[in-house]
């Protein structure tokens, strides 16, 4: 079988697992998620600046390797 969703079903199987058990909590937090992905990941004028500097942030924090410093080579 060639799923062509089965990545997708694996993360929001890992997402799922980590939420709260009461299901008004997980929901809360499920449409927090969908905010943080709408105003940071959505390509839109005034997301960019904020993402620019998330990049910039995580790009200096790497080592020579191209890995963060806490990981293992």
């Amino acid at each position: 079988m060639n799923d062509p969703l089965a990545w997708q079903r694996r993360h929001a199987i890992h997402i799922v697992s980590e939420l709260p058990d009461d299901p008004q909590d997980a929901l809360a937090v499920l449409q927090l998620a969908i905010e943080v992905v709408e105003r940071f990941l959505v390509p839109q004028a005034r997301s960019a600046p904020a993402l620019s500097l998330v990049n910039r942030s995580r790009n200096s924090s790497l080592n020579e390797t191209g890995k963060p410093p806490s990981s293992p080579s």
